[in-house]
């Protein structure tokens, strides 16, 4: 694939955009951005970001998103999963809620976290010494959940 055009169409600020765009970054990949949500490759197109992650993991095979032990492998996946099913929607439901509501899923959160680092197990990334899959999955969540935290604990004391 090195020499083809790649044009990734999606919102500059899109969680799931932003996965794509980091995953080429890491490989190297020089992309075009449109405003759309998929992956187009010349004549081939890719919806959904886990599944392009994935896809450009096998395409571009430097700096390896996805480690080479299947049980790694297989972990990394489940955390990226974890991300899109669990935390996602806890992040969004913050932000979209206020009062007891909003605190119930602050503690959503709070408890994910607590979850995601024993995932980490005192390594520096879900991958070990390089970030991989599940960290770029997880990395708009992280940014997410720092502001979503500060800013709910600035609104509620006031």
């Amino acid at each position: 694939m090195d020499g083809k055009e790649v044009k990734l169409h999606g919102y500059w600020a899109s969680p799931l955009a932003l996965r794509v765009i980091w995953s080429l970054k890491i490989k190297g990949v020089d992309i075009t951005l449109f405003t759309k949500r998929f992956l187009s490759l010349s004549t081939v197109t890719i919806a959904e970001s886990l599944v392009i992650m994935e896809y450009i993991d096998e395409t571009w095979k430097q700096n390896p998103l996805l480690p080479e032990d299947p049980c790694e492998r297989a972990k990394a996946r489940f955390w990226a999963k974890f991300v899109d099913e669990k935390c996602i929607p806890a992040n969004i439901r913050v932000f979209c809620s206020t009062g007891e509501e909003q605190q119930k899923a602050l503690t959503e959160v709070r408890e994910n976290w607590k979850l995601m680092e024993s995932g980490i197990e005192g390594k520096r990334f879900f991958g070990g010494k390089l970030i991989g899959f599940a960290d770029v999955a997880n990395a708009w969540n992280i940014t997410v959940a720092t502001f979503g935290t500060t800013t709910t604990s600035a609104t509620s004391e006031s």
